[in-house]
């Protein structure tokens, strides 16, 4: 088995690497790694409360579209209450007509069985 290489800290370009640079790198590489998991962890929050946004955005316009057509179903409802409202009256005032009819004919009736007892 051949010997194992020097260590010469040595880059693939072939300058040294001072140990202090190397020292460096140690004592930053941990806390850039960390911050890179928090960057990352934000970016995903970030996306998720996006996506959370725009599902939260098409309940309010469904919300806001089912009371549109409720306000407009409860102007169709005003509309038909006053038709309704309509025919009722006229409805009343023909059975007003109909009971003074029925009345009228009721007396007649009653005259008639009068007239007819007393002959």
């Amino acid at each position: 088995m051949p010997p194992s290489p020097q260590l010469n800290h040595t880059q693939g370009s072939g300058g040294t690497v001072h140990p202090i640079e190397l020292v460096v790198q140690s004592l930053v590489e941990s806390p850039l790694e960390v911050l890179n998991l928090n960057l990352t962890s934000l970016y995903e929050s970030q996306v998720i409360l996006s996506s959370i946004l725009r599902q939260l955005e098409g309940k309010l316009e469904r919300t806001r579209e089912n009371l549109t057509e409720s306000k407009e179903s409860q102007d169709n409802t005003t509309i038909s209450l006053d038709e309704y409202v309509k025919r009722v009256t006229a409805i009343k005032s023909q059975m007003s007509a109909i009971s003074s009819k029925m009345e009228i004919i009721e007396q007649r009736v009653d005259k008639i069985l009068q007239n007819m007892g007393s002959e």
